[in-house]
């Protein structure tokens, strides 16, 4: 009797154990058919919210040209000015990737028909302006135009933003950005978009300018740099007589690049005149790097830094009202054309409302 009465105690807790396991793995499987479910809930969301934002930039999109007034301008150097463009119409912008350009329709005085110039944003996606930095060179009428002519109240002819020299923003693979002179308008686009979604990418920013005087965006960039824990700039100075104000003096070389880098896995950008972004394509090349972790962009009409004929030394340009010197961050000039723009939507008084709030902006200001 005690053996039956054992045995009988056996299976009983042996058909508990085989019943708790199965209970268990209900419930293990239960949990993960809630997790799939919510899972599966989640991804439609994302679907549902992508084509809605799709859709929303497709009805936001423009063909052709559409007007856009300019509401501030900067002068980052003798030689360099940024525009800040907001459409005529007051209705949002698309969203646009970090490093594209905009088209320009000008009609520049002593020109038969309207000229198309295409200039880098160098600004990060924004729904209510662009921002586009333009280099002057000599004896270039568009160029000499939006220096001369242009000022806070000119309406421009703008394409939508269009070009495949930008990043995608959903990876995380480090970025090394070679730029020479106004060639680091686009990079700023990037850095900005990468700074305001907190990305956490490695940017490291090579900028080549001939001296203090010609180092565009400056003070910005070092306020990026402060906002931005990942976000490295090397500034290079071809005028080895301001040493002081650099990291280093000469050209940008791969023994520089491995130096700063030590790495040459990254994805490499490379924005500047024609033969410096020719030459550094080439030299990266030599180092072992892909040619697809290697972007290029021309900005046109550009001196080559070993030109005798830079822009300084030949275009005779009066001073500017601010220089990179000395003027202030960009975003207390957006600050003060965003004031203008809502001053100017609760009153009739639009252009006084728009110069009363640009004139407190000392780095905004008329060109002419």
């Amino acid at each position: 009797m005690q053996l039956i009465g054992a045995l009988l105690v056996s299976f009983v807790l042996g058909y508990l154990a085989i019943l708790a396991a199965q209970l268990r793995r209900q419930s293990v499987s239960a949990k993960r058919n809630d997790e799939l479910a919510t899972e599966l809930l989640k991804a439609q969301l994302e679907a549902v919210s992508l084509l809605k934002s799709q859709r929303e930039e497709s009805r936001l999109a423009w063909n052709g040209f559409r007007d856009f007034q300019v509401h501030g301008t900067v002068n980052e150097t003798q030689t360099i000015t940024s525009l800040y463009l907001f459409p005529h119409d007051g209705r949002s912008l698309p969203k646009f990737q970090p490093g594209q350009s905009l088209t320009l329709r000008l009609l520049v005085p002593g020109e038969a028909e309207p000229i198309e110039r295409s200039f880098p944003v160098s600004s990060s996606p924004s729904p209510d302006f662009y921002r586009i930095t333009i280099q002057r060179t000599v004896g270039d009428s568009v160029s000499d135009y939006l220096h001369n002519s242009v000022n806070q109240h000119t309406i421009l002819k703008v394409g939508a933003p269009h070009g495949e020299f930008c990043i995608d923003t959903t990876l995380y693979r480090p970025l090394a950005l070679i730029a020479e002179g106004v060639g680091v308008a686009p990079f700023v686009s990037m850095i900005e978009s990468a700074v305001e979604t907190d990305s956490r990418r490695s940017i490291t920013l090579f900028h080549s300018v001939k001296n203090q005087a010609e180092n565009p965006m400056q003070h910005h960039l070092k306020a990026l740099a402060a906002q931005y824990h990942n976000l490295k700039v090397v500034t290079i100075f071809q005028d080895a007589d301001n040493a002081d104000s650099c990291d280093h003096t000469g050209s940008i070389t791969i023994d520089l690049l491995r130096s700063v880098l030590h790495s040459n896995n990254l994805d490499f950008y490379v924005c500047g005149p024609a033969g410096m972004v020719k030459t550094m394509k080439s030299s990266l090349r030599r180092w072992g790097v892909s040619r697809w972790n290697v972007t290029t962009e021309v900005i046109h009409g550009l001196p080559d830094a070993n030109s005798t004929n830079s822009p300084a030394e030949s275009s005779p340009v009066a001073a500017p009202a601010s220089t990179s010197s000395d003027a202030p961050e960009t975003g207390s000039v957006v600050s003060a054309i965003r004031s203008a723009m809502k001053a100017a939507a609760s009153t009739p008084a639009t252009k006084t409302a728009t110069a009363t709030a640009l004139a407190l902006a000392p780095a905004a200001s008329s060109l002419t």
